[in-house]
């Protein structure tokens, strides 16, 4: 094993830390440099991975200085490249890289230069630059970048499908997994358009039909509790129509994991599922019929959980609350055991 490779581990383990230091793992870094230039050591000199690596611990913490440094870094590997290291050629994991830089950094700008980047690295991969092949972690991070731009989820769908056709052929190995549809279907049930919950849904439709002949596509239980969640939250001007069809979808998906064999609900489920009755259904012995008979499900499941109990609170009639849990609020309710 050569020297180089527990070097890039020990910087890699940086980034992984709950608490990365970026300094320190580019110290590690500039060590191995140092010692490459001195000595001539090629058992120590950084690859193309290494460079990648020092600039990830950078990126993922965000803020306008890290971006600095990541762009600072990228400009140094390439300047490197163009003088004769042809080992640090920038490759798709340094291009990576700078996307994820401008994902985190969260200005308009760098959105917009994360998308450009990308767009370039698949014309100059496709004008035969394979080294500059996209990985699914190029689009993640460029999806990421969208989560506080207005027209983030649309933009986030323009991408997905993006992916989408171009994995196929020698690129088939770069579809889209349940992480990335997830992502996506998390951008919509964060934006303001008022048919959200229908995108949703039809996105959580089309996992399910890949999820049969492609196991990473098929959603889990964060997937249904996302549309869920699309389906109880929305704009204060959405059509009424609308929101009866997000009532539709959200009884259509809880029944559908509660009959389900592979995905079972969970607390978040319930609570999901009560919280979009407390929004769509109109106070009144209907809604509370449904809601103390999703209740009921939660506690025979033993999934009652302080979210699921908020969300009771707010959807229940006050009579139907203290029938089931007695007088007092959430804070002071003590439910049994195997609830």
């Amino acid at each position: 094993m050569k020297i180089s490779e527990v070097y890039n581990a020990l910087i890699k383990a940086h980034r992984r830390s709950k608490t990365p230091r970026p300094d320190q793992a580019e110290a590690l870094f500039r060590y191995m440099l140092r010692s490459f230039r001195e000595t001539g050591n090629e058992r120590i000199k950084p690859d193309a991975k290494s460079w990648a690596q020092v600039m990830k611990v950078y990126a993922q913490e965000g803020g306008r200085e890290n971006t600095k440094r990541v762009i600072e870094i990228f400009d140094e590997v390439t300047e490197a490249y163009e003088n004769g290291e042809e080992d640090w050629k920038p490759d798709a994991n340094i291009y990576g890289a700078l996307i994820k830089s401008y994902g985190c950094d969260g200005r308009h700008s760098y959105r917009e230069k994360a998308l450009r980047l990308l767009g370039e690295m698949i014309e100059r991969y496709q004008a035969g630059e394979k080294h500059l092949r996209p990985n699914v972690g190029c689009f993640i991070h460029a999806i990421q970048a969208q989560q506080r731009a207005t027209n983030g989820a649309e933009t986030a769908e323009v991408l997905l499908n993006m992916l989408e056709e171009f994995a196929v052929g020698e690129n088939a190995d770069l579809k889209p997994s349940k992480r990335l549809y997830n992502l996506v279907l998390r951008l919509m049930s964060w934006c303001d358009d008022q048919e959200k919950a229908i995108r949703a849904d039809k996105l959580l439709n089309k996992m399910i039909e890949m999820g049969k002949t492609d196991s990473a596509c098929k959603p889990d239980v964060n997937s249904y509790n996302t549309v869920l969640n699309t389906c109880a939250f929305f704009p204060t001007n959405t059509d009424k129509a609308i929101l009866t069809i997000n009532l539709q979808i959200a009884v259509a998906r809880i029944k559908e994991l509660c009959s389900s064999d592979t995905v079972k609900p969970d607390d978040n489920s319930y609570a999901s599922f009560i919280r979009c009755c407390s929004r769509l259904i109109p106070t009144g012995a209907k809604r509370d019929a449904v809601v103390g008979s999703m209740f009921k499900r939660a506690c025979d499941s033993g999934l009652v959980s302080g979210h699921v109990l908020s969300s009771y609170r707010m959807a229940a009639s006050r009579q139907l609350f203290e029938e089931t849990l007695g007088t007092g609020d959430t804070h002071s309710v003590v439910i049994p055991y195997e609830w």
